[in-house]
């Protein structure tokens, strides 16, 4: 059996409300087993036999569209992407000083922007580096918002994509791996 995480973008912003546990029964209708999840931004951990991804990911957007009323993006990631994420400790070198927001970007169609990594932008606001493959490693610094940063990211890298904190990452692994 393998863990996923579907991580769905712009979910509970304005008119776009889901309910967690309406969100979860979703999964579970679908028949995956061990559904939870996390916050209220759309971080969905559940197990299932198939280890096809990509077919996963056009069921879920399909049973989501069609059970909600809306389309959200989703990036799918396995147990072992997310482990191997965080073992690889993408913030070690930024200097971690009161304030800096860390996120991690998550790319269905990896990394594929036309700036060179690591960005970091002429004000200093925010920093981008690649962490590992179809994921970019953000730190935004107090001095700016994170939005500066989404703008930044959609016009580099697409819109197919999705953005948690570092914490919410962790935790995801963590359910991910039974902690």
């Amino acid at each position: 059996m393998t863990g996923y995480v579907a991580l769905l973008r712009g979910i509970n912003l304005g008119k776009r409300s889901v309910k967690m546990d309406a969100l979860r029964k979703l999964f579970e209708d679908m028949g995956y087993r061990d559904v939870r999840t996390l916050l209220a931004s759309g971080n969905v951990v559940f197990f299932t036999d198939s280890k096809d991804a990509k077919k996963l990911r056009r069921a879920i957007e399909a049973q989501f569209a069609e059970a909600f009323g809306f389309s959200s993006q989703i990036v799918l990631r396995n147990a072992a992407e997310i482990a191997a994420l965080v073992k690889a400790a993408p913030f070690k070198k930024v200097k971690a000083e009161e304030g800096v927001r860390m996120h991690i970007t998550f790319l269905n169609e990896g990394v594929k922007g036309k700036t060179k990594l690591p960005y970091t932008n002429p004000d200093g606001a925010y920093s981008v580096h690649a962490a590992t493959p179809g994921h970019l490693a953000c730190a935004v610094y107090p001095k700016t918002s994170s939005i500066d940063l989404m703008d930044f990211l959609g016009k580099e890298f697409g819109e197919d994509a999705t953005t948690r904190t570092w914490n919410t990452v962790q935790k995801i692994n963590d359910l991910l791996n039974g902690a």
